[in-house]
Formats: C-alpha cells, structure tokens, sequence
C-alpha cells in the first residue's frame, strides 16, 4: 500500500521527478565511466610500461647507429635498447622498425627480412598473405592492436617491422636518439656515466652522446595518471550531490504538496512509521530508475569515450557495487530526510495545509 501511494505521489510531481531522475541518472553515470576508464587508462600505461621498459633513459647524439646499439646490448645490465626515430611513412603506412631484443620484449619474437607484423586495428590481413606496398612484398608473420593512446594518436597503419628490414628498404643508417631500458629494480642513474663513456669512444667531440631523458618521466606520467583520476573522481561526487540535492527537493515538495493527504492518514491511525516509508518509497523508484539508466549510460558511455580515446573500458563489477551502494545510501539517507521532518506534522496542522 505505502509503495503505491509514493507512486502516486511522484505522478502528481513529475517536473521534480524529471529533475531528480537526471540528477542520479547522471552521477551513476559518471561512476561507472570513471571507474571503468580509470582502470582501463591504469592498465594501458602498465602494460605499455612493461612492453617497452618503465626504468629506461634516452640518450642523444648526432649521428647513433647499429654500432652503438651493439655496444650498449652487450653491456649485461641492459635489457634492450631501440631508436625511436625508427620509423618511415610510406602513402598511409608506417614501418616501425624494432631491433631483436626489442621484438622479443614485445612479446613478438623474431622477424626476418621482409616479414611485418600489421596492426590489424587498422589494416585486413591475415598470417601467411603477402602485403605488396610500394612494390615490394611483405609476408604477414602475425597481428596485433596497439593500444598505447600515444602511439594511436601518431598518423599511420601501423606495420612492425626488424630494423634490418627497415635500415635496407629505406637505406636508414643513423638516427639522433636511442632508448636504453634495464630491468625492473635496477639503479640505472648509476650505469649512465658508464654508457655515456662507452659510447663516446665511437663518437668524435662534435659527436658526443648526452643524456636526454632519466626514468623520473614515468614517475610524472604516473603523477598525471594519479591527477586525472581525482579529477575525475571529484566530478562523479559533484554529479552524485546533484542526484541528492534533487532527491531531497523531490521529497521535499511532495510533503509540502501532500499534507493535507497526511493528515487525513494520520486521522485515519496510520502510524508515522508508515507515513515515513511512503516517501521512502518515492526515494527509491527515483533512485531505483536513475540508477537503472546510469547503469546502462555509464556503460555505453564507458565504451564510447574509450573508442575515442583509444582506451579500452575494463569493469570491476565489486568496485561498481560498492559505488553503486555508496550513492544510494547517501542519496536515500540525506532524501529521505525531508519525509521524516513532514512525518511529525501534527494532525490539525496538516489538515490545516
């Protein structure tokens, strides 16, 4: 009986209930997104981390070659080292050429001359046809999707080729910057003065090799990572005080709109128990739609801005829940209270209304 009564009155105050339902439609909305993109935007930085090395430093000289790299794998701290600047643009392509180590810390394996790796994001393809660009033919060796948002941004289908393949179909030999990656937990500030010396002994005094780049920019990323997240999370709340406000407003109008109702409950010896659970119920089909709409809004939502910008939504169902629950219980909590304060109206006051 409380239920369908709330029910009623909510139809007699539909522009509040509009109101209401937009409220909490979108704070829902703005949890989800956030949680699921955060999540998302934390597993593409890690996992664009560990493919390319997160303790790496970047090195600078006018002219850095295969000599050089040579030189810096052979050193046994070193994990890798690859040229950034490897890359050529052919039409609507580009070739990104990575040397062996470099492919096998992608999880690639090797590639022998001529063989490509395609996006397959970007271009149709399958393992074993050939790929004729230019007028030279490649053999598809495998696919993959790149998912880094830095490297989706750059122009280009993406073709992953080795640096061997690069240097002798584009007759690359020098490049101006190298990134050098150790492992995990190694102190590199203490093997640059050592690789810096090493590779001056190739290089003339014009020539000479600086550092450009330290590991403390992956400590900044993670800080803008971190950033983001709180700003993002700060505009869920301010959306979820909107739902509350509106629920509060909601409930608030309906007492004002209905205490003529009241009293004639409350002469008829309906308790203030029950009285106080019809405008619970009023709280709770608001609550119950918008959150339903912020459900299925948040998800589409989620999925939307990842396709847009390049990061892949990923849902933690517990996380939701819980966020889910947080929003109810505030927004019911502080709703509901409105209902309580019109529930201790004295019958002759509220006949009087």
């Amino acid at each position: 009986m409380e239920f369908w009564m709330g029910a009623k009155m909510l139809l007699g105050n539909r522009g509040k209930v509009v109101f209401s339902l937009l409220g909490i439609t979108g704070a829902v909305t703005a949890l989800i997104m956030t949680l699921a993109l955060g999540e998302g935007g934390r597993e593409v930085i890690a996992s664009d981390l560990a493919a390319i090395g997160g303790n790496r430093i970047l090195i600078g000289g006018r002219s850095l070659n295969s000599r050089d790299l040579e030189a810096i794998e052979s050193m046994p701290f070193v994990e890798y080292g690859l040229f950034p600047e490897g890359r050529e643009y052919v039409d609507d392509y580009v070739f990104i050429g990575y040397p062996k180590r470099a492919l096998l810390k992608k999880g690639i394996g090797s590639l022998g001359l001529n063989e490509v790796i395609i996006d397959r994001s970007q271009i149709d393809g399958k393992i074993g046809e050939i790929l004729n660009i230019e007028g030279k033919n490649y053999l598809i060796r495998g696919t993959y999707e790149e998912k880094n948002p830095l490297e989706t941004m750059k122009r280009g289908r993406r073709i992953i080729v080795s640096m061997e393949t690069l240097n002798r179909n584009f007759g690359r030999r020098d490049y101006r910057s190298m990134v050098i990656a150790f492992p995990q937990g190694e102190n590199s500030q203490e093997y640059i003065p050592v690789i810096l010396n090493t590779l001056s002994r190739y290089h003339s005094l014009g020539s000479r090799v600086q550092l450009l780049e330290t590991p403390e920019i992956y400590k900044s990323v993670e800080r803008v990572r971190v950033l983001v997240n709180r700003v993002l999370f700060t505009l869920s709340f301010i959306a979820l005080g909107v739902g509350t406000f509106g629920v509060m407003n909601l409930i608030g109008a309906s007492v004002k709109s209905n205490i003529s109702t009241m009293g004639i409950l409350k002469s008829m010896g309906m308790e203030r128990g029950r009285i106080i659970k019809i405008f619970l119920y009023q709280g709770l089909i608001v609550i119950g739609i918008g959150g339903v709409l912020g459900i299925v809004l948040g998800v589409i939502g989620s999925y939307l801005g990842g396709w847009i910008i390049n990061i892949p939504p990923k849902f933690n169902i517990l996380e939701i829940i819980g966020s889910l629950g947080i929003t109810i219980v505030i927004s019911l909590g502080l709703g509901i209270r409105p209902g309580i304060e019109g529930s201790k109206i004295s019958v002759m006051e509220a006949l009087k209304g």
